[in-house]
């Protein structure tokens, strides 16, 4: 599955309908909302996923990872973590 954080630090995900509602997909929902991350669940564009300040995945084996680049784009362009986990992927 697949995450983003816009630059206003919102977690976006695609519907489950568009992706697998997987057990670490929702883990991550409910860990955001403990943290107090604000999130939307709702249909992304490639345009925002270009834009993103983070953009991660999650697997079956519960793990994140940082997405550093899409096509060829390196994502949080300008931010100091550019190409690199942020800190909502971190936390």
């Amino acid at each position: 599955n697949l995450f983003m954080v816009d630059g206003n630090g919102i977690l976006l995900t695609p519907h489950a309908h568009a992706c697998l509602p997987g057990i670490t997909r929702e883990s991550v929902l409910t860990l955001g909302q403990e943290l107090l991350i604000p999130h939307e669940v709702r249909n992304i564009s490639l345009t925002e996923f270009h834009s993103a300040s983070e953009v991660f995945t999650t697997g079956t084996m519960g793990e994140l990872t940082p997405v550093t680049n899409i096509d060829g784009r390196t994502i949080g362009w300008g931010t100091d973590h550019a190409g690199k986990r942020g800190p909502i992927t971190t936390r």
